[in-house]
Order: structure tokens, then C-alpha cells, then sequence
């Protein structure tokens, strides 16, 4: 009976494990097609603010580095999160 509930216990453990695997891989590749069908400016954007480990540019910064306004690059970057989130199905 011990064994048998081990047993069981770890595979529900692996089970979980594969089904968070799987979303988590999914979600990546959904962020890197949604980047990939992104313009110039909003991969800058994106990969800059939220892919560096150590941004050194703030939104602001870089619209002036890309040279487009602020609400322009706040409008680019919120382009972004909402085709992710419709291909996430949010």
C-alpha cells in the first residue's frame, strides 16, 4: 500500500510537472512569435524593457532613442501585450 501510493504520488507529481512544462513552453512560444511579427520599434521595446536582465533605457528613453513620441512607444508597447494576450486566449 505505501509503495503503491508513492508510486501514485509521484506520478501525479510528474504529470503536474509536464502539464506546467507544456504551458510554459507554449506561453514562450507564443511571446516569440507575437515578437517576431512585431515591427523594429516594438521588438526594441520589448526585448529592452523586459527581456534584459538589467534594462538601462525606460519606455521614455527609448522613444527618444527610436525617435517616436512617448504615447507612440506606450501605444507600441500595449500593441504588443494585447496580441499576446489574445493568442494566450485572455
Amino acid at each position: 500500500q505505501g509503495l503503491h501510493s508513492v508510486v501514485t504520488e509521484r506520478m501525479a507529481i510528474t504529470i503536474a510537472m509536464d502539464r506546467r512544462l507544456w504551458n510554459l513552453e507554449r506561453n514562450r512560444d507564443i511571446i516569440k512569435n507575437c515578437l517576431a511579427e512585431a515591427d523594429e520599434q516594438t521588438r526594441v521595446i520589448i526585448e529592452e524593457l523586459y527581456m534584459k536582465k538589467r534594462p538601462s533605457l525606460t519606455l521614455i528613453g527609448l522613444a527618444q532613442q527610436l525617435f517616436i513620441s512617448k504615447s507612440q512607444a506606450y501605444k507600441l508597447r500595449n500593441h504588443f501585450f494585447e496580441a499576446v494576450a489574445d493568442e494566450l486566449g485572455m
